[in-house]
């Protein structure tokens, strides 16, 4: 044996050892895999190939399971193991599939079927779901602008094909769902548009401000409603009503000091601008964990997911435009009550300290969970604990400290059991960084020291994989 060659076959043999089987395969390629040394090592990426994509298949590690899958069929060709394993792959993310559209998850749908057309791995039930989501999509948009009529055709076009994912399987009703929903939404517009010209025409300012707040609850960029709130608000002022409570002027929190009572109705517009013009919470999509939003802000507002609502923390679910604030104080977090907020089933009045552990019930039905694992960090995680959900819809809230820690051990922030290492995530000037033990892999090019995290742009390790949007 030539030295290149045996120096090729210790190299993959330590890339094997280290459970860098990516990199194995790329080395185990061409004449090194024909001698007995190579065949023996082969076998044993085979085996160790098969293993990790089996397990992450049964943990719902998709992104894994599919590099695996890819690499395996590098080494040795569609062979009967990989056809067996993309069978079980297909069977096992179809279930997963089904929930998660139905729980609206569908950035991870999509996420699995990037990944699964990069890697030229069939998913055909997959594949017909992410078109499904797509007309879902649009006709979310269009329901948005008041154009339901357009919204529902685009639903019924795709339902009655024969090849939509979701409408021919007994597992999911999807897109049936959607269009229903979306008939009750446009009766419920019809009506509040018929009653909002009602108001229009007797010159009810108030009731016209009202029903067009409800027909944005509905359609929150209707141009009828944005129009006729205007409208109603202006002749309101000019009649010297106070209509500052309809321009809903961001609560202070008040820890400080009181906020005050008398701010002209600019200041007002001025802070209700620049909170919706505050960036969507960016969201880390760990494969095989879950997505979890990154909240760094100083001071975060808790509330009802409705549209229009310019706050961080959105809960679907029955409580306040503006429930609850909270705020990190060096490195701890203090939560001041804006409705009825319990903490540990005792009502608070004023801004009190939370701790690990502690459970917080906002309004008659919310509840969530404070927990704060690690306290060597300032970073907690705040998970809704009662039948509620989170919009967008993620499996916990992140309120960031100077690092995050994913990884095995019970003082992860976030717990990926079936990771070898910890990462640590952490916020460099105005870009998240993250660095390992281990190298990390973006776009095929291997990282060992720290690297930023690009959105849209995914990060691999040996036993992970996860995504920043």
């Amino acid at each position: 044996m030539s030295v290149p060659r045996r120096e090729l076959l210790q190299a993959a043999e330590q890339a094997v050892g280290q459970g860098r089987l990516g990199q194995a395969v790329r080395l185990l390629s061409g004449e090194a895999i024909h001698d007995v040394s190579g065949r023996r090592l082969a076998i044993d990426l085979h085996d160790q190939l098969v293993a990790r994509c089996r397990l992450s298949i049964q943990s719902s590690a998709w992104i894994i399971a599919i590099d695996h899958l890819q690499w395996l069929c590098d080494l040795e060709g569609e062979s009967e193991a990989w056809t067996r394993l993309r069978a079980e792959l297909q069977v096992a993310s179809r279930e997963w599939a089904i929930a998660s559209a139905k729980s609206e998850r569908y950035e991870a749908i999509e996420s699995l079927h990037a990944a699964a057309m990069q890697a030229h791995i069939d998913l055909p039930f997959i594949a017909n779901l992410n078109s499904d989501i797509s007309s879902i999509r649009s006709a979310k948009k269009l329901a948005a602008l008041g154009r339901f009529a357009e919204a529902e055709s685009c639903l019924r076009v795709q339902v009655g094909q024969a090849g939509s994912a979701l409408g021919s399987t007994p597992e999911s009703e999807l897109m049936q769902a959607e269009a229903k929903r979306l008939d009750v939404e446009h009766a419920k517009a019809k009506k509040l548009t018929a009653e909002m010209h009602q108001a229009l025409e007797a010159k009810d300012w108030n009731s016209v401000v009202n029903l067009s707040e409800q027909l944005l609850g509905v359609s929150n960029r209707h141009p009828m409603a944005l129009q006729m709130r205007q409208r109603a608000i202006t002749e309101l002022a000019a009649q010297g009503k106070n209509t500052r409570k309809f321009m809903e002027p961001r609560n202070q929190m008040a820890l400080a000091m009181p906020h005050p009572s008398t701010h002209a109705e600019s200041s007002s517009l001025d802070r209700d601008r620049q909170a919706e013009s505050r960036p969507r919470l960016p969201v880390l999509w760990i494969d095989g964990v879950g997505g979890y939003a990154l909240c760094d802000s100083v001071e975060a507002l808790i509330g009802q997911a409705v549209p229009g609502n310019p706050i961080e923390l959105m809960i679907v679910g029955d409580l306040s435009r503006r429930a609850a604030a909270i705020r990190r104080s060096g490195e701890d977090h203090l939560l001041q009550p804006l409705q009825n907020v319990l903490v540990n089933r005792i009502k608070i009045e004023r801004a009190a300290l939370l701790r690990d552990g502690d459970l917080i019930s906002i309004g008659p039905r919310v509840e969530l969970k404070y927990t704060r694992p690690n306290k060597l960090s300032a970073t907690a995680k705040l998970e809704i604990v009662s039948r509620h959900r989170w919009q967008p819809s993620v499996d916990g809230v992140l309120l960031m400290g100077d690092t995050c820690i994913l990884g095995p051990s019970s003082t992860s922030h976030v717990l990926c059991p079936y990771w070898s290492s910890d990462l640590i995530l952490f916020r460099n000037r105005d870009q998240w960084m993250c660095k390992c033990s281990q190298p990390l892999e973006i776009d095929g090019k291997e990282h060992r020291d720290a690297v930023a995290l690009i959105p849209g742009k995914r990060v691999r390790g040996p036993d992970f994989s996860f995504a920043l949007e």
